[in-house]
């Protein structure tokens, strides 16, 4: 692609027009799809709700860490009230299977206990929706984090993929948008990446991003200018 095609794409965002659409499968009908965003909320987490504004819902997994502040705890109560998931994507984002057991419960109950807060705040009962960051279920530790887990009433609801998580347990993905290799990135090259593997998409699929620059400025717009794809959070159509 070249550069001024390029800009002319970013113009024709702008401008309501999505010049990424043929990467995209045509389609009739909408496929539904359960978005997953990770490691907010962040300065960006506000872009997406705005973006999301009218146009779906999709699961977000949020740090304690990053919860554990005014504007983040803010941040996540508007997510709750606007109608998508928030779940427990641990507070600081470690490596499971490299921390103890009893440092894993610390990671899960930390965390649990501030969306509890956000959810009651909101009125919403809490989804008990957990990620393990990574997708690393703690290796010799899996069992014990499941029952601590189990113990806590979290569910899978519609993502039970085993591949990163735990069936009927805590929430892997079925499909990677690999933003993760973009952090910073806007290019050409990244959106078009970023954009190939979400047009892949099939009915239903979990589809892993992050509360990055590259989500809010480009992909969740492309999606939602597209129309053939339908955001639904992971407690819908249970």
């Amino acid at each position: 692609m070249k550069r001024s095609t390029f800009i002319a794409g970013g113009l024709g965002l702008l401008l309501g027009y999505n010049p990424f659409s043929v990467l995209f499968a045509s389609s009739d009908g909408r496929r539904d799809i359960y978005l997953t965003i990770d490691d907010g909320p962040n300065k960006n987490t506000d872009d997406i709700l705005n973006k999301l504004k009218g146009n779906g819902n999709v699961s977000f997994f949020f740090l304690g860490e990053n919860l554990d502040t005014k504007k983040g705890f803010e941040k996540a109560y508007r997510a709750v009230s606007e109608g998508h998931s928030v779940g427990n994507h641990s507070y600081s984002h470690p490596y499971f299977s490299r921390i103890e057991l009893n440092e894993g419960r610390e990671e899960i109950e930390r965390t649990h206990e501030l969306i509890e807060r956000i959810h009651d705040k909101a009125g919403i009962q809490n989804p008990r929706l957990f990620r393990f960051p990574y997708g690393d279920t703690g290796s010799d530790n899996r069992e014990g984090l499941k029952k601590i887990l189990i113990d806590m009433g979290y569910s899978s609801y519609n993502c039970n993929d085993e591949r990163y998580g735990i069936r009927d347990v805590a929430c892997g993905w079925t499909l990677d948008s690999k933003d993760w290799k973009h952090y910073m990135t806007k290019g050409e090259y990244a959106i078009q990446e970023v954009l190939g593997n979400v047009s892949k998409s099939k009915e239903h699929d979990v589809i892993l991003s992050h509360s990055y620059p590259i989500m809010s400025s480009y992909i969740i717009p492309s999606i939602i200018k597209r129309g053939n794809l339908r955001l639904i959070s992971l407690v819908e159509n249970k």
